[in-house]
């Protein structure tokens, strides 16, 4: 079947966006590649409709549950019973049942977390089929120089070998050139086509707003929520502690429910959170950094930064949670003089004494 007439069954679309066919095409062909493509832009389509194509297996590492059960529901309708994931949060009998199906040749796609390659049920049950594309999402893991650095997909180059893949395709939104770079180093790939099409989100408005002390940055952030279309809306903040007192503030200003998310809550408490908010019941939350990837809603029409991110990439990602549904949204950063010193603490933090070492020697000795 051609990949446009295949597009259209499958997915009702009459044209390929910007890219898109060049990768479908690479996969195709088992080319090794690399898919940089700004949030929005269809980068999941560009190994989902080659995989449902093909007569073999594609496996998709993502680094969250979340990002896997967004995309294995969407495709269902699309391609019934081809699509399977396997991770901890489900049962065992649901694994076992999902690798059962994977053994027999009846799945097209599973996605997996990272760390299932270290599983040698699972590596015994991969090595009973034949591995057409490893596709890696959110590739920038793999990289130091990435926002989102992640040890486990160090090892992917290595899985990729063992289970015979016949060619991996990295694909992420944000990646400068040395990140693409390092991640076509880490991953191992052979001459890949390479498709970037640029970072631009044209519905997006950008803007820095200075702000004096902290009750001045809290009170202007609040009047940006407060303005038509400002909700649904993210606030990003530096700290734990920092969310919190300002979740309260902008409780009482907005006279409605503020919700609060950052890693210290319990497991339970944050997935409840981020449900309150992807399901409409609440239509503010201030967040840490803990609230990334897996983030789809396609309502957002602010995201506030309430002190500068790490990294301009960081920005970007954080930023591009808005405006997921092509309408108009706003990305505000408010800073100020102070915010430079939040990064110096986390900087000074991060770095170990010369004597762990010597202690990790000595244990090892």
């Amino acid at each position: 079947m051609d990949p446009g007439e295949a597009l259209r069954r499958l997915f009702g679309f009459e044209h390929f966006r910007p890219g898109q066919a060049e990768a479908v095409t690479a996969a195709l062909a088992d080319r090794d590649a690399l898919v940089v493509m700004p949030t929005g832009s269809g980068k999941s389509l560009c190994y989902q409709l080659p995989a449902l194509m093909r007569d073999d297996l594609t496996l998709v590492v993502s680094p969250l549950v979340s990002l896997m059960q967004d995309q294995v529901s969407a495709l269902q309708s699309v391609a019934p019973g081809r699509v399977e994931l396997v991770n901890a949060q489900r049962g065992g009998a649901a694994n076992s049942e999902a690798l059962a199906r994977v053994a027999d040749g009846s799945v097209r796609l599973l996605y997996v977390a990272p760390e299932r390659f270290a599983s040698p049920r699972f590596a015994e049950a991969v090595a009973r089929t034949r591995v057409g594309l490893f596709v890696v999402d959110e590739a920038h893991c793999i990289s130091q120089w990435g926002h989102d650095f992640r040890p486990d997909y160090f090892f992917l180059a290595e899985a990729a070998r063992r289970v015979g893949a016949r060619a991996t395709i990295g694909l992420t939104a944000t990646a400068t050139p040395a990140v693409a770079d390092d991640i076509a180093r880490r991953l191992a790939l052979r001459d890949p086509l390479r498709v970037t099409t640029g970072f631009d989100r044209p519905n997006l408005s950008f803007a820095v707003v200075r702000c004096g002390s902290g009750i001045d940055k809290r009170q202007r952030i609040a009047a940006a929520l407060s303005e038509p279309d400002g909700v649904p809306a993210i606030v990003y903040a530096g700290t734990r502690r920092a969310s919190e007192e300002l979740a309260g503030f902008l409780a009482r200003a907005l006279d409605e429910e503020v919700l609060v998310y950052h890693a210290g809550l319990e497991r339970r408490a944050r997935a409840v959170v981020q449900e309150r908010f992807m399901s409409g019941e609440a239509r503010v939350i201030v967040a840490t950094n803990a609230f990334g990837m897996g983030i789809d809603k396609a309502d957002v029409r602010t995201v506030c930064h309430a002190t500068v991110p790490g990294s301009l990439e960081a920005y970007y990602q954080e930023a591009g949670r808005a405006g997921r549904d092509g309408a108009p949204a706003r990305c505000v950063l408010f800073a100020e003089q102070r915010d430079k010193g939040l990064h110096v603490f986390f900087i000074q933090r991060s770095r170990l004494d010369a004597g762990v070492f010597e202690r990790a020697a000595e244990r090892l000795r």
